[in-house]
């Protein structure tokens, strides 16, 4: 059995649901930490790899960042989720290294607006991974906090990646694009639905409009149209950033596309080619 360490995030702790379910695989091993007074995070968790024969690390928001980088340093597998990678709201220092993790999976949140999608995968995508099996999973029903199911669900699937004897099919695909004008966006997100309205026979169909916290201001937005198949489900989202956020995070105007299940798959076997 597998020695795991579980990190969990900011302002947060272990919490007993997630030790449980990651006891189904081995010994667990989660401390409680203040991010905000310990001297050095990085340290105490990497002392406690040695110490502890640590063979395999889960982390969440700012526990991923730590956990990132100790998968790096140790050469241990990870499952990351939310790892705050392009942006925290306090300072940890760590050793970096590179290609030495053997496998990684990474799950976003594309709900998630305390640690922005976009933002960990823009500061993943020039990283050299030669040595390093990784896999992102973008869950359009995911925020930042992880329901204990979600947690479950995606140990799962990394027990299995790590075994190399599963088999994985592509049940959807995420598609984004990044504009300078939301009037621009909105037009093409409107273009996309009449697509979609004639292509479905009659889906069920919600609109909504959700705030995003992560500016205090609460001037930006999210403008999401959902459709609701037989089979699956198809996301159409236009991220409307305000002009402070533009300016202070560099953050743009982002429409993007989200189709999963297996109507998705239907579709790329008959149709789309």
């Amino acid at each position: 059995m597998m020695n795991i360490l579980y990190i969990h995030g900011l302002d947060s702790s272990p919490k007993p649901e997630k030790i449980e379910i990651l006891k189904q695989y081995g010994a667990v091993i989660g401390l409680h930490l203040d991010y905000k007074k310990e001297e050095d995070p990085f340290k105490l968790l990497n002392d406690t790899i040695e110490n502890e024969n640590i063979s395999y690390i889960v982390g969440s928001s700012l526990g991923g960042f730590l956990g990132f980088w100790l998968g790096e340093k140790n050469s241990l597998p990870c499952l990351l989720f939310n790892p705050a990678m392009g942006m925290r709201s306090i300072d940890v220092s760590v050793e970096r290294n590179y290609n030495k993790c053997p496998k990684r999976l990474i799950v976003l949140g594309e709900q998630d607006d305390v640690v922005l999608p976009y933002h960990t995968i823009e500061f993943l995508r020039p990283l050299s991974r030669k040595k390093t099996k990784q896999e992102i999973i973008i869950d359009s029903t995911m925020g930042h906090r992880i329901s204990d199911k979600n947690f479950e669900k995606y140990v799962q699937i990394q027990i299995n990646y790590l075994k190399d004897d599963a088999e994985y099919h592509m049940g959807g695909i995420l598609g984004s694009s990044p504009y300078d004008d939301i009037k621009l966006c909105l037009k093409d997100k409107d273009v996309m639905e009449n697509k979609m309205d004639k292509f479905f026979d009659v889906p069920a169909k919600q609109t909504a409009t959700q705030y995003k916290h992560y500016d205090q201001t609460g001037n930006s937005k999210t403008h999401i149209t959902q459709y609701f198949l037989k089979n699956g489900l198809v996301l159409i989202t236009c991220d409307d950033w305000s002009t402070k956020m533009t300016n202070e995070e560099n953050l743009r105007d982002i429409i993007s596309v989200n189709l999963i299940g297996e109507d998705f798959k239907n579709f790329l076997a008959t149709e789309a080619y």
